[in-house]
């Protein structure tokens, strides 16, 4: 068999390079994040203080208030008779009473001296003293007496609201008999009549028992 001579050179191979188009490169839409709905957020919690309660205190009982005697007896010759009012026990507040006298066998203004007013115990006191002048006359009397009454009390309850006043005299008279000489005569009988005296005046009714003695 004939060879055939190989061609010395042989024809180009051209190669077609078929490029495919790209694609646009689409932007990345990144799906929606989703967001969460915003936390709830709770409301402040309420602190409670307590407030501090204010103690009831309970106010001291008021006391009781009343004359520390029911009665006494003064010499006239005093200038005043001093009638103490107590109280059952001290109080933290100003305690008053009114007073006043009253007459009785005593009379105002020639025995003693008419008084009212307003008595006043200062706070943690439980005694004060009524001063009622005392007349000092010159007259032969019987004791007399006169009261002194307590009335519309504040910051005490009044339970003795009544103090007699004995006034006792100091004028005690002194008797004179008078010396008296009457004629004798021839018969019959006459009457000595004998005057009897006092030195002060008589503000009451006198007694006297008398007797006739031998004399020369």
């Amino acid at each position: 068999r004939a060879r055939l001579p190989r061609p010395q050179h042989q024809p180009a191979r051209t190669q077609l390079a078929v490029t495919q188009p790209r694609r646009a490169a689409q932007p990345r839409t990144s799906s929606p994040t989703a967001t969460s709905s915003p936390t709830a957020t709770s409301s402040p919690t309420a602190t409670t203080t307590n407030t501090p309660v204010p103690t009831a205190t309970t106010s001291p009982q008021a006391p009781q208030l009343s004359f520390a005697a029911s009665a006494s007896i003064v010499a006239e010759a005093i200038s005043s008779a001093a009638i103490e009012v107590r109280l059952s026990a001290p109080y933290h507040q100003p305690v008053s009473v009114v007073f006043a006298t009253a007459p009785g066998t005593a009379r105002p203004r020639l025995d003693y001296q008419s008084t009212a007013g307003t008595l006043t115990f200062a706070p943690g006191t439980t005694s004060a003293f009524i001063a009622v002048p005392i007349i000092d006359d010159t007259r032969d009397e019987a004791p007399e007496s006169f009261t002194v009454e307590l009335s519309a009390a504040q910051n005490a309850a009044l339970i003795g609201n009544r103090h007699t006043v004995s006034i006792d005299d100091n004028d005690a008279a002194r008797v004179r008999i008078q010396d008296v000489s009457v004629k004798e005569g021839d018969s019959g009988w006459r009457d000595a009549v004998v005057n009897i005296t006092f030195d002060v005046p008589l503000g009451r009714a006198i007694e006297l028992e008398y007797r006739a003695a031998r004399g020369t």
